[in-house]
């Protein structure tokens, strides 16, 4: 019989230490305003100036109580204010939905960002997917633009965006889709 040979013995490798530390993301100013990603989650506050908001919130064309919540947002603790003037309710859901038009959008939009501008510090973004609306919302004080259609329904916006080295949220939205698994699909 043959003999048998011994493995050598090999401690274990050392534990692996854990750190609590995020990484640095990076910092983007917004409208004077540095966010620090990854140190901490920043609260975006929403203003609906919009009679149909689907979340039931929208306070139409009154621009006083458009501030006044905007006020109420920074004193919440908020971080930056959105202002959308669009209802996204989605035609595939809600049958009757048709888009805003843009000169509508932008009587909603404009005098609601340029009273908040004189009333609150935090940085504001405009929540639209038309690149008219976004321009003028940035010349009335807005200093970042959130689009729930990631730029794909203006062919202006990427563009207009760039110009103004504005920082950009970018949605995914689509009509008429039903998913199997919704983040593989929409990468």
């Amino acid at each position: 019989m043959g003999s048998r040979r011994r493995a050598a013995y090999a401690p274990p490798p050392a534990p692996q230490v854990m750190t609590s530390e995020a990484p640095t993301l990076g910092t983007t100013p917004i409208g004077g305003t540095p966010f620090a990603w990854g140190e901490r989650t920043y609260v975006m506050g929403i203003i609906n100036v919009t009679p149909d908001s689907f979340s039931g919130d929208g306070v139409g064309d009154d621009v006083d109580a458009a501030v006044h919540v905007g006020v109420q947002i920074q004193e919440g603790g908020a971080d930056i204010i959105d202002v959308g003037g669009a209802s996204t309710r989605p035609a595939s859901v809600y049958g009757s939905s048709e888009p805003t038009p843009v000169d509508e959008e932008l009587a909603r939009v404009v005098p609601v960002i340029e009273a908040l501008r004189s009333e609150v510090s935090l940085p504001i973004s405009v929540d639209t997917y038309s690149a008219n609306v976004a321009e003028a919302a940035l010349a009335a004080g807005a200093s970042m633009i959130h689009d729930v259609w990631g730029l794909g329904r203006d062919p202006d916006m990427p563009r207009l965006a760039a110009e103004a080295g504005v920082p950009v949220v970018l949605m995914h939205n689509q009509d008429h889709t039903r998913y199997r698994d919704l983040i593989p699909d929409v990468i």
